[in-house]
């Protein structure tokens, strides 16, 4: 089992939540991909999709909540955050089943 409690820089953070996110219908689309490169540089979206693929999902779950209050303490911060994610999962212009589930999960373990 990998470290459960990363020393991300907030960048890694954002590469590795939003990798889990543009998974969650396990189909990473363009725009998807176009939307993270448009928040990180490729070199951190790379280096976090390898940690990514190296997880499990329990693992994954572990690492965004202990890395949302390092990077993201304040309510305000948090709803910026869950505001980003939709976004994300709307960039392809579907929000299917498995990404709202997804993201409703998402957005009650980032509020605590």
């Amino acid at each position: 089992m990998s470290n459960t409690t990363p020393d991300w820089s907030k960048n890694e953070f954002l590469g590795y939540l939003f990798q889990y996110c543009a998974n969650a219908d396990y189909v990473e689309q363009e725009e998807e991909k176009a939307f993270i490169l448009s928040k990180i540089d490729q070199d951190v979206l790379e280096k976090m999709q390898s940690e990514f693929s190296a997880d499990k999902d329990y693992e994954r779950v572990q690492k965004i909540v202990s890395a949302v209050e390092k990077h993201y303490p304040s309510d305000a911060g948090k709803e910026s955050l869950v505001n980003e994610i939709k976004a994300l999962f709307l960039s392809d212009g579907k929000f299917d089943i498995l990404e709202r589930n997804i993201f409703l999960g998402l957005k009650r373990l980032l509020n605590g």
